[in-house]
């Protein structure tokens, strides 16, 4: 059961923790309350361990949005506060999860002198491709749940752009 002090969470944050304690409820171990800057109520944030490069999942309510953080260079936004009661997009994170947890999905950044330059997906497919994208002064970071498909190497971005 939710041990978090559910009555300082906002009304979507506390459909979103009924949510995963439906279909998710070992998460709930890993859920805590955040504070929400400028907000009257707090968040509810879950943390899925993961002790490999790519770091935990974060699932965050903040400003009654559901948002999933996959390393600290990429997330997605699963809509808002009318949108969960359906339960579809709370399905449509549920699935993103899943598709990351199982290396379906590969994360990857791309930074250039230490800057953010953009993020993203990247499927198998394109993996493959990534050993003939000619080295640059871009460096890409490719982080999978499992560890399996991890790797951090000089690109030419505008070759790497042509991939997507």
């Amino acid at each position: 059961m939710l041990s978090l002090h559910v009555s300082e969470l906002s009304e979507y944050s506390r459909s979103v923790a009924r949510l995963i304690a439906k279909h998710r409820p070992a998460w709930l171990a890993h859920a805590m309350v955040i504070e929400v800057e400028d907000a009257q109520h707090k968040a509810l944030e879950v943390r899925i361990p993961n002790a490999k490069l790519i770091g935990p999942i974060a699932i965050v309510t903040d400003r009654d949005e559901l948002t999933v953080w996959v390393s600290d260079y990429f997330h997605d936004h699963f809509g808002g506060y009318a949108e969960v009661e359906s339960e579809e997009y709370f399905g449509n994170a549920l699935d993103f999860i899943d598709s990351v947890i199982s290396d379906e999905c590969i994360i990857y950044w791309v930074l250039q002198d230490k800057k953010w330059i953009k993020s993203g997906i990247i499927d198998m497919v394109r993996i493959d491709l990534l050993k003939d994208v000619p080295v640059g002064n871009y460096d890409i970071f490719i982080r999978s749940w499992s560890g399996t498909y991890d790797q951090e190497r000089a690109i030419d971005v505008d070759v790497f752009n042509k991939l997507w």
